[in-house]
């Protein structure tokens, strides 16, 4: 593939033309192998701020087909979604566009893996691209899929090993100022368990900003 045909899988002539969701949405979701050289080259080209605004809405969309039993998958997801975010906010300050496509890459690989989500009631594998488009089409539908996302929790790029089980342990060690949920659905090693999407994204949020502060 050369980067016009990347440009021509996310439906752009020119970088400028960058804008949109689907855009984004082509980038991230084609079956197509696309170079890190390529990708680096319309990382270059296109507008970083509305890139990593395109990113944030993405993953917002991302998460809201997250089944809300899937705490640690939500969990796993946030951070991906906050890795990738840094990757490009590093890069509208000059940093190296090899960095963000080599996160971009990782990131497709890990998405459209073919056995990363566990298909309960068929056996089959699928992928979490393909899982969450079900899950979008039950909304509308009015079916029902049930999936294990358990193998989709360990998440590795060059920069770091992300495995969603040592990060909640890691948080029940070092203690929460959160209430744990007292639920049926608690899990005692999982300070995330039996609490909803909003209150998990406002404890991570406000231990990003710590961590800035500090």
């Amino acid at each position: 593939m050369s980067v016009k045909g990347l440009f021509e899988i996310v439906g752009i002539e020119e970088p400028s033309e960058f804008t949109y969701f689907e855009n984004l949405a082509d980038l991230l979701e084609t079956d197509e192998y696309i170079e890190e050289s390529d990708l680096e080259e319309l990382l270059r080209s296109i507008d970083k701020d509305v890139l990593s605004e395109l990113l944030s809405n993405y993953f917002d969309e991302f998460q809201k087909m997250i089944p809300e039993e899937e705490t640690d998958f939500f969990v796993t997801v946030d951070t991906i979604s906050k890795n990738l975010l840094g990757s490009v906010s590093e890069l509208a300050k000059g940093g190296d566009p090899q960095d963000t496509a080599r996160a971009i890459s990782v990131f497709r690989k890990w998405y459209l893996r073919q056995d990363n989500v566990f298909d309960l009631d068929t056996g089959e594998e699928l992928s979490v691209r393909d899982a969450l488009f079900n899950l979008r089409a039950d909304k509308l539908t009015g079916s029902q899929h049930n999936y294990n996302f358990g193998t989709a929790l360990e998440y590795e790029a060059d920069s770091y090993s992300l495995l969603v089980d040592e990060l909640v342990q890691t948080e029940f060690n070092s203690g929460s100022d959160h209430e744990q949920g007292t639920d049926m659905g608690y899990v005692p090693d999982n300070p995330y368990s039996g609490l909803s999407e909003d209150e998990i994204i406002e404890i991570l949020d406000e231990k990003e900003e710590n961590t800035t502060d500090n």
